[in-house]
């Protein structure tokens, strides 16, 4: 499918294919604290061992983009933060970090091929240190809020989406290492391709998916990969499944099992133009102690929730998973509707999932929206976005055990660019 896009066009499209998953329970000795916390308005809210986090937010205009980094003393508090004290970031900003670095915060900006080291204050504000370059291989940080994983103190990763790399680091030492060259995941003439939005560590393995699109970013390749990096060999294996795209987010069971679902994009392209553009939408799952798509399972979301459009899996709390489930009866199509438009629609619910089951319920109270998913899952928790229909404020909402979605802090613009917790 051939279309023409505005530069306006283009940024809209970049806030509707959001999707992105910060994760920051890589395996450190650090117990998070509670996220409760003080009032993260005046300085004197930062107390010594309280939870502080490091947020990066982006607010648009039609044609332009620009990033801003800042702290809270809470997530979960139902207030409005500022952007007074924050640190801007020309273009926008994606901000990595982890309770094994207490008190720092990588930042990445989409102008330049670095990371910039801060450190948070004791009263919350943030110091420059060093840059770490990494030029050639990648032209800018624009990229997503989980592609950079800290595995330990001397090793991290750069999930580099354009080249299909992954770059190497020492965190503490601030210096490169070596590159990851994926041939193997290289897109096709006329494709895109990306990491997925969500890792997983299981052990030393960490589990990481690869999809593709046609390059105008509307057709949905039919193929999915696996990426599994040994952290502590660096050797990676790749498992590449035919017939189901965009497996961009998914879900861990209680058991180890990890789920992934078809995107919001490729299951509302399929819907209004067609399995000519992307494949019916797909649940797929890689089983505990395996490295691979389970050759033996392969569902159709749809059926969990009386075959509605449905599609974004994203974590919860124990075997609980939600999906966004497009209702037509509350909001019906027009019938020259494409996936961008059913993407952007407000018919999308969420419903939960139970992964031990695989049973499916409706979350009736939750509001109908947008498919633009974002989620972070920091200190244990999930954390969802709630977008202002006109992409100025984003509000965390944590989800409960129930799958209840409870309003936290708010600030302004799209908190596309990450949430860590860092003490």
């Amino acid at each position: 499918m051939t279309r023409t896009t505005t530069t306006s066009t283009l940024l809209l499209a970049t806030l509707l294919a959001l999707p992105a998953c910060g994760d920051d329970d890589g395996d450190t000795d650090a117990t998070p604290p509670d996220l409760g916390g003080a009032d993260a308005s005046d300085v004197d809210a930062f107390v010594p061992d309280e939870p502080v986090f490091v947020l990066a937010t982006n607010t648009f205009t039609p044609d332009s983009s620009n990033g801003n980094v800042l702290v809270s003393a809470t997530l979960t508090e139902d207030r409005e933060l500022d952007l007074a004290d924050a640190v801007e970031v020309p273009g926008g900003g994606v901000v990595y970090g982890d309770l094994a670095f207490p008190g720092v915060a990588f930042v990445g900006g989409a102008e330049d091929p670095a990371l910039t080291r801060f450190q948070v204050g004791a009263d919350g504000s943030l110091e420059e240190g060093g840059q770490l370059s990494f030029f050639p291989e990648m032209a800018d940080f624009n990229i997503r809020a989980n592609h950079v994983e800290l595995v330990s103190e001397t090793k991290a990763y750069v999930f580099d989406r354009r080249g299909a790399n992954i770059l190497v680091w020492n965190p503490t030492a601030f210096e490169r290492g070596e590159t990851i060259e994926l041939t193997e995941l290289v897109p096709e003439a006329g494709e895109s391709g990306d990491f997925g939005y969500v890792t997983y560590r299981r052990g030393d393995d960490l589990f990481i998916t690869y999809n593709y699109r046609a390059d105008d970013f509307y057709d949905v390749m039919p193929r999915t990969a696996l990426v599994v990096v040994d952290t502590v060999t660096d050797e990676v294996t790749i498992d590449v499944r035919e017939g189901c795209g965009e497996m961009t987010l998914g879900a861990e069971a209680s058991d180890g099992t990890l789920y992934y679902a078809t995107g919001v994009h490729g299951t509302s392209v399929n819907h209004t133009t067609g399995a000519d553009d992307a494949p019916a939408p797909c649940l797929l799952r890689v089983l505990p102690g395996e490295t691979a798509w389970d050759a033996g399972f392969e569902e159709d979301p749809r059926t969990l929730v009386g075959d509605r459009p449905a599609g974004d899996l994203v974590p919860g709390p124990g075997d609980l998973a939600l999906l966004r489930v497009y209702d037509e009866a509350e909001v019906p199509l027009p019938a020259d509707a494409d996936g961008f438009a059913m993407r952007g629609s407000p018919g999308w619910r969420w419903w939960a999932v139970d992964l031990g089951a695989l049973t499916a319920t409706e979350l009736t109270e939750t509001e109908l929206a947008a498919g633009n998913t974002l989620v972070y899952r920091v200190g244990g928790d999930s954390f969802l976005l709630k977008l202002a229909a006109d992409f100025s404020a984003s509000t965390l909402q944590r989800v409960r055990d129930d799958g209840a979605l409870v309003d936290g802090i708010r600030v302004p613009g799209v908190l596309q660019g990450g949430v860590v917790q860092v003490r």
